[in-house]
């Protein structure tokens, strides 16, 4: 017995079809990504727009918190309390220095809380105009940090480099607001 074949007609290997990476998504008709051939666009409330909600919280409860700080000092200040009176002693800072500066951190917390829960609100439902409000706070948040600390006397000890730090992150988030193809395709209403 022979293991012996004739030989047939030649044949060529098939190779599969060429497909592009990504398969389209809804054809050219339109469809999710508009037929185009790609991944998804950036989309949604993830990536580093989770870490900005999370700043604008934190901003919001640490506005709420010095808000009601400067109320409490300020009516300490107008009750004519001996506290008072050994809390500035011990800074070294002349009264009118300080009940000036408390009444700029008590009306810009107040405002920079309203601001930031408009922010929220309009992050939430994903409108159009948030991000050019995110940099009207930056800009805002910059004003005031920096007229703090001109208007601190030096015996506060502001520093310096807590201001720069806090200046760079806001030019950071202004940046990435000004920037992400994330934010651009996430806030369209």
């Amino acid at each position: 017995m022979s293991n012996y074949q004739p030989p047939g007609p030649p044949q060529e290997p098939v190779q599969p079809p060429v497909q592009p990476p990504y398969p389209p998504m809804g054809g050219p008709a339109g469809g999710m990504n508009g037929g185009y051939f790609g991944p998804p666009p950036l989309t949604g409330i993830g990536g580093w727009l989770v870490l900005f909600q999370i700043c604008m919280y934190y901003y919001l409860f640490a506005s709420v918190i010095a808000s009601v700080g400067a109320i409490l000092l300020i009516a300490v200040s107008y009750a004519k309390s001996d506290v008072y009176d050994q809390l500035t002693q011990t800074m070294q800072v002349p009264g009118e220095t300080y009940q000036s500066l408390l009444m700029f951190t008590l009306v810009y917390t107040a405002i920079a809380a309203i601001y930031l829960i408009v922010i929220l609100i309009w992050f939430y439902r994903r409108k159009h105009s948030l991000p050019k409000l995110v940099l009207g706070f930056c800009i805002l948040d910059a004003i005031a940090i920096l007229a703090t600390y001109f208007m601190s006397p030096s015996q506060l000890n502001a520093s310096i480099i807590s201001t720069i730090i806090h200046l760079l992150v806001l030019a950071g988030w202004a940046a990435y607001f000004l920037r992400s193809r994330r934010v651009k395709n996430t806030f369209v209403r």
